[in-house]
């Protein structure tokens, strides 16, 4: 599955997420971009401390540990047998396909997606994580869509995304129809990351472009409000009805 994150912001050096290869402490300064990480913090604060919580696409756990931190279940599951030994050690994780959810129905009060449904089929999923789901649960996804002319070139010239390939291609509004279709209830969606190629350099290159962090945090404070059509991610909290069975 997708690599991890560390709630919208890396931990690791991985070309497979917004701002890679800068360091975790420097990623703190570029918050007024990634506008999500409040919102995730919210919600998992809001859960009750019984919450059952899935990673799903934990790669090798990053997330696990600071999830845990939070005081509620963690649960994991991935496609790589590999990942899946490595995050074991920190929680309990499963290996599966998103597509096919090991779970039976109910069974999570959130589950957190970041970058993981271009990797497979999104409309069997979106269907998996609703039955999972309890009546009432939360579905925070983060994903890249393709909205950016730019980004939907890259996609045509280089159609994998990190080791992993590219199944599933949508822009913003189509991603935020197919959770709709599948019974989510939208309440809360935004793009995000306008200059996200800024970061996609190669490591000889980091530290000139972390100086630069504060001139590209103001040019898309500025452009985002008029631009965000066009930015290359986005975020979506979506829940499962109340009175869904």
């Amino acid at each position: 599955m997708a690599s991890s994150q560390w709630y919208g912001f890396p931990c690791v050096l991985d070309p497979c997420r917004p701002g890679a290869g800068l360091k975790a402490a420097t990623t703190e300064r570029l918050r007024p971009i990634y506008t999500y990480r409040d919102c995730e913090y919210q919600l998992l604060e809001e859960l009750p401390e019984a919450a059952r919580v899935l990673d799903l696409g934990c790669s090798k756990g990053a997330n696990l540990p600071i999830l845990q931190g939070m005081g509620r279940s963690i649960f994991g599951l991935d496609v790589s047998m590999l990942d899946v030994r490595s995050a074991h050690k920190i929680c309990p994780v499963t290996a599966g396909a998103g597509e096919s959810l090991p779970f039976g129905a109910d069974t999570f009060d959130f589950v957190y997606a970041s970058h993981v449904l271009h990797h497979a089929q999104c409309s069997s999923v979106l269907r998996e994580v609703h039955r999972v789901l309890r009546p009432g649960g939360v579905f925070f996804v983060i994903e890249s869509v393709e909205d950016s002319p730019v980004m939907r070139l890259a996609r045509n010239v280089y159609p994998k995304w990190g080791p992993y390939p590219v199944r599933s291609r949508f822009r913003f509004e189509e991603l935020v129809t197919d959770l709709e279709g599948s019974g989510f209830l939208i309440q809360k969606k935004e793009q995000f990351n306008l200059f996200y190629w800024i970061w996609e350099v190669p490591q000889l290159l980091l530290r000139p472009m972390e100086l630069l962090i504060p001139l590209v945090v103001r040019a898309e404070v500025a452009a985002v409000c008029r631009w965000r059509r066009f930015a290359a991610h986005c975020f979506v909290v979506a829940t499962k009805s109340a009175s869904a069975g």
